[in-house]
């Protein structure tokens, strides 16, 4: 299990899903920088999530080895 946190949250709420990841032994990506139009990603968004999950599931893995 991998849970994504989305840009642009409150420093509350994206601190919470770490917390809350990190406690219960959950692996999380956090997204960077995602291009949005009112604040939903747009066809580049969507390939700088895919490229981020990507880049973040293969260092998991690393870790799992």
């Amino acid at each position: 299990m991998v849970c994504i946190i989305n840009t642009e949250l409150k420093t509350e709420i994206a601190d919470g899903f770490k917390t809350a990841c990190e406690r219960y032994g959950i692996e999380y990506i956090e997204l960077k920088e995602i291009y949005k139009i009112s604040g939903h990603p747009n066809i580049h968004g969507m390939k700088q999530i895919k490229e981020q999950v990507l880049e973040g599931l293969s260092k998991i893995m690393l870790q799992v080895q």
